[in-house]
């Protein structure tokens, strides 16, 4: 498998460029998603 994507991905400056941005965005989309869940969470308990 890695060798797989290495073999894939092995002399392409861009596309390693575009995958890496795509992750990027990828964890910053997750980090708000966990932080507006845990907010969600404190505020329903402290709500009830």
């Amino acid at each position: 498998m890695l060798g797989a994507l290495h073999n894939r991905t092995h002399g392409r400056g861009e596309q390693i460029q575009v995958e890496s941005a795509l992750l990027a965005a990828g964890a910053l989309i997750l980090t708000l998603l966990i932080i507006l869940v845990l907010f969600f969470g404190v505020f329903v308990i402290r709500a009830s």
